[in-house]
């Protein structure tokens, strides 16, 4: 007797009927993010952008469900990145009005460590009154979804976090990144809408929101990244695609960026300026090519699962693959 395919039977909601499905009919687009996912492991690809489809709906199959949970997973280093974002973006109003250098480099220290310590609030009872099991896409854990070991709870997990905000914003506020951030003229920040996006030659691009100022005929990107044991990532970064986006919306400014990386481990804050280029211009449309290529015929069994164990280790969906010798 034939075995049953229960990959089939489990994504039969997904997808259109079999005398429909003759290829991927969606509304393509390209972003930094979906071609480092795809390199990263093209089962993963397939499960973040196509089996998740429908998962919120409490009527759909339990696999749809689970797969959506999955792509909402959110790593330790990405949540300290996201609460130093937000931080800032909520208290640079704050300094609108105000002319002191000093007044507005201290409004701003006390501003945002005051909304870092709400955020952390806010995390800690929504983990504590089981908030992860109930509405995933608002704030789930990796690792204590797969229970790594990092951590042994949320109440762990939240204390870590503390534990590093309290090392690195001192050496942050000394930073020239935090200087410069705090005397630029406040109506000059903007953050962009959510996943801004511009066209290039017919193909939709999208950006994932950025914390840039354009001031003196210049634009200032600032991204904080704590550093992670590994993330989904490749050489093309949303770098050279902010600077196309910028050109076309923002043009004569230049594009100088400015990067914060901290690593936990070291304690160390380091900071980097670069400027942008557009030579990655001819790689995009190849890697979107590349990409159109395996949604043809959007089944399962044409997306491999990565053989790299580093990669499955930290994937958000390895749950749904075996485990790689």
């Amino acid at each position: 007797m034939k075995k049953p395919d229960f990959d089939r039977f489990l994504l039969q909601s997904t997808f259109l009927p079999e005398e429909e499905k003759r290829s991927y009919t969606g509304n393509f687009s390209y972003s930094a993010s979906r071609y480092s996912l795809f390199r990263f492991c093209k089962r993963a690809w397939f499960f973040h952008y196509i089996a998740a489809q429908g998962g919120w709906n409490e009527y759909t199959k339990d696999f749809c469900q689970e797969i959506y949970t999955q792509k909402y997973l959110v790593s330790f280093p990405a949540f300290l990145s996201n609460i130093l974002t937000s931080s800032i973006r909520e208290s640079l109003p704050l300094i609108r009005e105000e002319e002191k250098e000093d007044k507005r480099l201290s409004i701003l220290r006390d501003a945002i460590r005051f909304r870092a310590s709400a955020i952390i609030f806010h995390a800690h009872h929504f983990l504590r009154n089981g908030g992860m099991d109930t509405d995933p896409r608002h704030l789930a854990f990796f690792d204590l979804y797969y229970r790594t070991g990092k951590f042994e709870n949320g109440e762990e997990l939240i204390e870590n976090c503390k534990d590093i905000l309290r090392n690195f914003l001192p050496q942050f506020f000394q930073s020239s990144f935090f200087r410069v951030l705090a005397l630029l003229p406040a109506p000059a920040w903007r953050y962009g809408e959510n996943f801004p996006s511009f066209i290039l030659d017919g193909l939709t691009i999208f950006l994932p929101p950025s914390l840039y100022a354009l001031s003196g005929g210049c634009l200032y990107r600032f991204a904080v990244s704590f550093f992670e044991e590994y993330k989904e990532s490749f050489s093309s970064s949303s770098d050279a695609l902010f600077a196309l986006y910028t050109e076309s919306k923002y043009p004569g400014h230049k594009g100088k960026k400015v990067f914060l990386h901290y690593s936990e481990k070291e304690n160390i804050l380091t900071e980097e300026v670069t400027y942008p280029t557009a030579e990655e211009k001819e790689l995009i449309f190849s890697r979107a090519e590349e990409m159109v290529k395996y949604l043809q015929d959007p089944q399962i069994s044409f997306f491999p699962c990565t053989e790299e164990k580093e990669n499955y280790l930290f994937c958000r969906f390895r749950k749904n693959c075996k485990n790689p010798e």
